[in-house]
């Protein structure tokens, strides 16, 4: 492990200092291009050490610890600040991510890494900069609150975020969803979702990404569904051979042309009696038990 650690430290460390690094993440050519009191590098390793206390006493400690320039003001700080872009964290985050996943035996579900996207609101500081970039919500009253679109894709097994996304406050949750899949470096997953997230179209893209998917499905899906749930069955294969006109819109606007598909219906009881339906591209039932969906589901809730 700490073999590991050292191997992550001196990647990050190679690649801060890096002369591309600097030139993807300054928001202009003119920016960082003399001797300051905090360096780029600095300024990076500093923001990466996390504010806990008042920043100048961080960036007192920072700099006695960790640098060889003497002590800065939280306005000189605040004004470099404003010169870095915010993609320098995420090709840092994307970059222990990898390294994560290339040197670690990291833990799987049948071989599947198992993934779980979720959306939540986000109140956010009051600004004229912030109300026009993000959006805002009204109550009866007329109160303007800030207000963001955010998404997270975690990997359940390893506790690991792969990636976020932030929208404006009208974004829908399956726009970021739709962000997470085509950023995510693919290995064998299996995405699990709430019923939020349990259009028909949605788990055509899956397949057509090739990525597998579990969803919770709601009560008023499409007429197989439904029917499933007052059957009598436990699992069951259906077909779908054509889309509702929300869901072709969806397609159309991704210039993917539609085809039939087979999904997994899967029934499990909660503790209290009600029954859930669970639909998957896993169809082989002999390989995966009706019996494991419904720990299997519940691992996107945590312990």
């Amino acid at each position: 492990m700490k073999k590991e650690v050292k191997k992550s430290l001196k990647l990050i460390m190679e690649t801060i200092n890096s002369k591309q690094f600097l030139e993807n993440h300054r928001k202009s050519k003119k920016n960082f291009i003399r001797k300051r009191k905090m360096p780029f590098a600095s300024l990076v390793l500093f923001m990466l050490n996390l504010v806990k206390k008042t920043l100048q006493k961080e960036l007192t400690e920072f700099f006695s610890n960790f640098s060889r320039e003497k002590n800065i003001t939280k306005s000189a700080f605040c004004q470099s600040r404003m010169n870095l872009k915010y993609t320098a964290f995420i090709e840092l985050n994307d970059l222990m991510i990898n390294q994560f996943y290339q040197n670690s035996e990291y833990k799987k579900w049948n071989n599947f890494r198992l993934l779980a996207i979720d959306g939540s609101r986000l109140q956010l500081s009051m600004s004229k900069e912030v109300i026009e970039t993000f959006g805002c919500s009204k109550n009866n009253h007329e109160t303007i609150t800030p207000m963001a679109q955010s998404s997270c894709c975690f990997d359940l097994l390893n506790k690991k975020i792969l990636n976020s996304e932030i929208g404006r406050n009208e974004t829908s949750e399956y726009e970021l969803a739709v962000k997470h899949l085509n950023k995510i470096n693919p290995l064998q997953d299996l995405l699990i979702y709430d019923r939020g997230y349990s259009g028909i179209w949605f788990m055509f893209y899956h397949l057509f990404l090739g990525r597998d998917f579990l969803v919770r499905m709601q009560r008023n899906s499409i007429k197989e569904v439904q029917d499933f749930f007052k059957s009598n069955d436990k699992s069951k294969i259906i077909e779908i051979d054509k889309l509702h006109d929300k869901s072709s819109e969806q397609l159309i606007k991704k210039e993917i042309k539609f085809d039939s598909f087979k999904i997994r219906l899967v029934k499990v009881i909660l503790d209290n009696g009600e029954v859930e339906v669970l639909a998957t591209s896993l169809l082989d039932d002999k390989k995966y038990l009706n019996e494991e969906f419904k720990d299997l589901y519940f691992l996107r809730w945590g312990d």
